[in-house]
């Protein structure tokens, strides 16, 4: 069992997570579901972070770019 979001960094670079994932195919849809559906995540470890239009390009969003990035 790992959590599903470790880090802003994790976001970027999910290798580490991958690694320890039970199921990383449908841990990679929950993870990009909660990506395009937040604005700010509070990860298992680290401090929260802003959901940044680069993490939304990464979980492939669909229509929810901001204007500041």
């Amino acid at each position: 069992m790992c959590d599903l979001i470790l880090s802003d960094q994790d976001v970027l670079n999910s290798t580490l997570w991958t690694s320890r994932a039970q199921q990383p195919q449908l841990g990679q849809l929950y993870r990009n579901k909660v990506i395009c559906a937040s604005d700010y995540i509070s990860p298992g470890h680290g401090p929260m972070f802003k959901v940044t239009d680069q993490m939304r390009q990464i979980a492939q969003c669909q229509g929810k770019l901001s204007a500041s990035g």
